[in-house]
């Protein structure tokens, strides 16, 4: 018998704003220091459905509100070919709405958001790879730091719709701040451009912890300087640029869900003529983060969503009639409020038993309706992988991100099948340069 599963509460937006050339799909992955068994990695996957049900499941249309439903096709595993994050398809077929890619060494899990966020994804992730060594290596791995065991069942508190758990009555945060600056650069192509930094971690943390600040902070200041050093002085006087960051809701609310629970904070200084400095950028970053990061605040940010999910005419109006409001809703407060997501996933912890097996992990954006980059950053072990993607093979942010942290005496080594452009000159003896044949690494930058 199918099963079936309410949209959860950051669903209705990624649903009702999808298009055919367009649905919010990310990529959660993993380098292996062994080639790719593709006949044991399809095990692996059919192996999880029963244990990830809220996983295997297709958009269904309902009469108030789309559905999930469970759907038996397990048949989602494919040699990797053409760009990544492609759109899924949604709301028709029995095919789950993600899939699983390899080529190489790499194992990569695609999802359209409305499934998880990256927290759940990569709890999905660490568990087909967990599968997937003991089917191919033999390896007894334990079910520890996230790795969930195929063979128990599902708890209940994974199915959870955790906003409305945690939202109250009290009036939620005012939505209203003005639009923000949005990066403009050609698009040649249908592609995703990807390329990833690998900076060692206690490198990075010397830094930060010498001037009182998080990692995340840093890399978000950083990125914002990166795309002040690129405007000239009236796109700075007209938008501010400020950064979408998301917080894992989970330990802060004592969730298990492995469904969407993450709310995003958007940070960036006033719009004003001058250049703002680094140092500038990183005490208002620090101190803004911070704020918008306590409890209460994201708890009144929550508060604000579920209140307009549960208003009485969302409640009996039919679904066709709330998607274009829903859809409209996402537009008017979604990414012109911001110039660029930048999502950090933290350090990932597996059970040592997998850590031989494992060389890094990868967290990728997939192109959104307004935005044209995206950044992201997720650690594993001593590497730190902070990843752009972008709809434009210009690559001025990157490297204007990547050069300054070089010459904070970062090291930073760049992997990906990019080329400098011609906006960013010719290679010099001092610039970071991106990787010039697909696959191959390029000029390690090194302080």
């Amino acid at each position: 018998m199918k099963r079936q599963f309410k949209l959860d509460n950051a669903s209705l937006a990624y649903t009702a704003s999808r298009s055919k050339k367009w649905s919010a799909t990310y990529r959660v992955g993993a380098v292996l220091k062994r080639e790719v068994d593709p006949s044991a990695l399809k095990e692996a996957a059919a192996r999880l459905k029963n244990r990830f049900p809220t996983f295997y499941v297709q958009l269904r249309s309902g009469l108030s509100w789309d559905y999930l439903e469970s759907v038996d096709n397990t048949d989602i595993v494919f040699q990797e070919s053409g760009p990544a994050c492609r759109p899924l398809a949604i709301g028709k077929g029995d095919r789950p709405m993600f899939r699983i890619l390899y080529s190489g060494r790499r194992i990569s899990v695609e999802l359209f958001h409305c499934i998880t966020d990256g927290t759940g994804a990569m709890i999905y992730l660490k568990s087909l790879l967990a599968e997937y060594l003991r089917i191919r290596e033999g390896a007894a791995i334990p079910c520890t730091q996230g790795v969930l065991d195929p063979r128990q069942a599902p708890q209940a508190g994974e199915f959870e719709d955790a906003y409305k758990r945690i939202a109250t009555r009290e009036h939620g945060l005012n939505r209203r701040e003005p639009d923000a600056y949005q990066y403009s650069a050609e698009i040649v192509d249908d592609d995703l451009h990807i390329c990833h930094g690998l900076i060692p971690v206690d490198r990075i943390k010397a830094v930060t912890h010498a001037l009182g600040v998080t990692v995340n902070d840093y890399l978000v200041s950083a990125y914002i300087y990166a795309f002040y050093v690129n405007m000239d002085e009236d796109e700075r006087a007209r938008r501010p640029v400020r950064i979408n960051v998301p917080a894992n809701l989970r330990p802060l609310f004592h969730a298990n869900t492995l469904r969407n629970f993450a709310m995003y904070y958007n940070v960036g200084l006033p719009a004003r003529r001058e250049p703002y400095t680094f140092q500038e950028i990183l005490t208002y970053v620090s101190a803004h983060l911070h704020a918008g990061f306590q409890k209460e605040s994201l708890r009144r940010s929550v508060c604000k969503n579920v209140s307009d999910e549960m208003m009485l005419l969302s409640q009996i109006a039919p679904s066709f009639l709330k998607r274009p409001f829903i859809n409209a809703g996402f537009r008017l407060f979604g990414e012109q409020k911001y110039t660029s997501p930048f999502s950090n996933l933290g350090v990932v912890k597996v059970p040592e038993e997998m850590e031989p097996y494992i060389e890094r992990f990868d967290f990728v954006l997939g192109r959104t309706v307004k935005n044209k980059i995206y950044a992201t950053a997720v650690s594993f072990q001593n590497t730190l992988n902070v990843t752009f993607s972008s709809v434009s093979p210009c690559m001025q942010i990157q490297q204007t991100f990547f050069r300054f942290l070089r010459g904070q005496g970062i090291p930073v080594e760049i992997t990906g099948p990019q080329s400098p452009t011609p906006e960013a000159g010719p290679p010099q003896a001092d610039d970071i340069c991106i990787a010039l044949t697909p696959g191959r690494l390029a000029h390690a930058a090194h302080a």
